[in-house]
């Protein structure tokens, strides 16, 4: 009989693959959320209200359709004359997605002096390995370096925020930027492009569903803890500010005033959550390679990673400022295509 995933590993693995590098750095924040001031903290709650919905939402779908891909999600809510299309765009995320993880385990590597493309390889070597463990192990793992992860994060902004400071909140992100003018846009894109990082995993998960309300419970529950999160990791950040807005890892701003030994466990916290994200990203696109190549899946997670890796040399700071926004984008689009195709369809 197969295993099948309880609705903790759910949640688990929905919060692992979506706290990576941006979330755990703190850069996503500072971009997305504290660039706007006060109203940022709306934003988080808004943002957290979309990644629960959604979440919810679209891992119920997964488990009524039974699927094992995000091919087989995306035949239950778009037209078969876009599927193809869909299929291709998400494939392109969810790589640009391993990329990512794999430059910012290129960036720590760098920093330690070990080299980056080491640090790329090493990141992409991890992530198919555990993939190549199968399912249940997998999200075993996952599950226990994500609760680790959660507390640690949690720990570091409570512990930040009660320390004093009087720096205004930023204006506006300093760098290359994307995001819109409004805080509310700036959340609405930033709950479309980790919904949309997150609907290949979505998809690969639908067959190892034990039951819906395990599936409501997961997506609802990883939302929830992914707002709360986000809400700490803004706090922590803002006390680091304005000093912290030019730097690539604003969380480590954070925890170098705490001392040398929660530094040190910082850079490997932020290592773990890179991870994590590389797993899920690897693991959905492996499925998906599994269900046309007919290749062994561990294979197929080696061969994921070799392709992310040339991306992943183009430096985190850059895709994390213009990949992200863009995968936002990109989802949106894809919602409103194919909400216009299913409305067309039915007049006819």
């Amino acid at each position: 009989m197969e295993q099948r995933a309880t609705k903790w590993q759910l949640a688990g693995a929905y919060l692992g693959g979506t706290i990576g590098a941006g979330f755990a750095s703190g850069r996503e924040h500072l971009q997305f959320f504290l660039a706007y001031g006060k109203d940022g903290y709306l934003g988080v709650a808004l943002a957290g209200g979309l990644l629960a919905l959604f979440g919810g939402a679209l891992l119920s779908l997964a488990y009524r359709h039974q699927t094992r891909s995000h091919s087989d999600l995306l035949r239950a809510i778009a037209p078969p004359g876009l599927v193809l299309l869909f299929d291709c765009v998400l494939c392109l995320v969810t790589l640009t997605s391993v990329s990512v993880m794999m430059a910012g385990g290129a960036a720590l590597f760098e920093q330690a002096g070990a080299g980056a493309p080491l640090g790329a390889v090493a990141m992409g070597a991890s992530a198919a390995l555990i993939v190549a463990l199968g399912f249940v192990k997998m999200l075993r793992i996952n599950g226990a370096i994500t609760a680790v992860l959660t507390a640690f994060i949690a720990w570091v902004g409570f512990a930040a925020a009660t320390q004093p400071h009087a720096a205004p909140l930023m204006a506006r992100a300093a760098g290359i930027d994307w995001t819109p003018g409004a805080w509310y846009g700036a959340a609405a894109l930033y709950g479309a492009y980790n919904i949309t990082f997150s609907f290949a995993l979505f998809g690969a998960l639908g067959s190892g569903i034990r039951a819906a309300p395990d599936a409501r419970f997961g997506g609802i529950a990883g939302g929830i803890a992914l707002g709360a999160l986000s809400f700490v990791v803004c706090l922590a950040v803002e006390t680091a500010l304005p000093e912290a807005a030019a730097s690539d890892v604003p969380m480590l701003m954070v925890v170098e005033r705490m001392g040398n030994w929660p530094t040190r466990l910082y850079v490997v916290s932020v290592w773990l959550a890179m991870l994590t994200t590389a797993v899920t990203g690897v693991y959905t696109l492996a499925r998906r390679a599994e269900s046309w190549s007919r290749l062994p899946l561990g294979l197929c997670g080696f061969a994921v990673a070799l392709a992310a890796f040339p991306l992943a040399l183009l430096g985190f700071q850059f895709l994390v400022a213009t990949l992200y926004p863009l995968a936002g984008y990109v989802g949106l689009g894809c919602v409103a295509v194919a909400l216009l195709a299913r409305g067309a369809a039915r007049r006819i």
